[in-house]
């Protein structure tokens, strides 16, 4: 059995000497209490304190007249830092207190590749998925 905090215990079924099951973890710091029973009734007992929290998610697409790079980054419950890399160019923003969301729109440089980087980071040290994009300024 498991149980959150000091929620229902959950029971599961088990006929083998190993398991591999997946428990969905709350949103924000929770206790969880393991209780497995063997074939002769003998308990073992294990607690830990578990992080209920979702990857930061980074949308990147370039304007309609192509001359920019529209990112959008959002978070459940708080952004802490973003790297970026544009053209080589590396730099760490720092995210004021409370922030979901960020946006950022930047220009795209004439007769370049426009490479762009970008990995974002939550109040809980969760690292989003790293984006990597290459765009050319359209010419018109």
């Amino acid at each position: 059995t498991y149980k959150w905090d000091d929620g229902e215990e959950q029971r599961i079924d088990i006929n083998a000497t190993t398991i591999d099951q997946e428990i969905d973890v709350p949103m924000g710091t929770h206790n969880i209490t393991v209780v497995l029973v063997d074939v002769n009734e003998e308990r073992t007992t294990k607690e830990e304190k578990v992080m209920g929290t979702t990857k930061p998610i980074i949308n990147v697409e370039t304007d309609d007249a192509g001359e920019y790079y529209l990112i959008t980054i959002t978070d459940e419950v708080s952004l802490q830092k973003v790297d970026l890399n544009i053209r080589g160019e590396a730099r760490t923003i720092t995210v004021e207190d409370g922030k979901k969301e960020l946006k950022y729109k930047i220009k795209l440089n004439d007769n370049d590749e426009n490479r762009l980087e970008i990995t974002a980071y939550n109040v809980d040290g969760i690292a989003s998925d790293t984006i990597r994009r290459t765009a050319n300024k359209t010419n018109r």
